[in-house]
């Protein structure tokens, strides 16, 4: 990426995230009105509309004026499972940036745990469910950063999971992708076969990775995103990749 491309997310604060013992409320205040035009959601003024992707509505971003500072500073990386996408989070992490944790691998965890039916094999609707609140929650924490932070995943995700699982996208989740966004360019992790790896609760076949990746890059595209493609390459020139966009 180029210095002009790079300094628009602004240079990252080296420290150790720290969050607060609970969330604080976000201050989003969005008021929505409908018209003939679409949807405008105003908050420095925010304006959608609609498009159509496999027969579904979707938020068409065609302007998107004055993004608020916190999502100018929210940098999202999405891809499909077993591409390196959370080891380079998890190293990222240890030069002291501010993430959050990916939602999937989170709740399956705790799912199994208490034996919940909220698990991509058993009921992925309500797991989508899940994987929303949790996002939402990360998102109210990184409200209270003021450096960059690091998604690992994002709403839109959720988004592509139940469009890749054949569900309707509930009206309150397409919502969310909306009103809830991040910076415009997202770094995604393209199929990588030669490190893909199943595990208890990635039991996706590389096939279904990369079914994953593909809806992540429509989905994304559709809310307006414009994707940044990391390269098949080391975790540590990864992160050099990531972090010189950051300066």
């Amino acid at each position: 990426m180029g210095h002009d491309q790079a300094d628009e997310f602004g240079a990252a604060e080296q420290r150790s995230p720290t969050y607060p013992s609970r969330p604080p409320d976000l201050v989003v205040d969005l008021h929505v009105k409908s018209g003939a035009k679409g949807v405008q959601v105003v908050r420095h003024t925010m304006t959608l509309g609609t498009f159509r992707v496999g027969g579904d509505r979707f938020c068409e971003n065609e302007k998107v004026r004055g993004m608020t500072s916190e999502s100018e500073r929210f940098i999202v990386l999405t891809g499909g499972p077993g591409s390196g996408k959370s080891t380079l989070i998890n190293h990222l992490e240890g030069m002291g940036y501010a993430r959050s944790h990916e939602a999937g691998r989170g709740i399956i965890q705790d799912q199994v745990a208490i034996a919940g039916r909220a698990l991509p094999w058993a009921d992925p609707a309500l797991y989508a469910e899940l994987m929303l609140c949790w996002e939402l929650r990360s998102y109210r924490i990184a409200a209270a950063q003021t450096a960059p932070v690091l998604f690992d995943r994002g709403v839109p995700d959720i988004v592509g999971y139940l469009k890749l699982e054949g569900l309707p996208v509930p009206e309150h989740v397409h919502t969310a992708a909306q009103r809830f966004r991040y910076h415009r360019r997202v770094f995604i992790a393209p199929p990588w076969p030669e490190i893909y790896e199943q595990d208890s609760e990635r039991k996706q076949s590389y096939k279904e990775a990369e079914r994953t990746y593909e809806s992540m890059v429509t989905t994304y595209t559709a809310y307006g995103y414009e994707l940044v493609h990391l390269p098949l390459t080391s975790v540590a020139k990864r992160a050099r990749f990531v972090t010189d966009s950051l300066r």
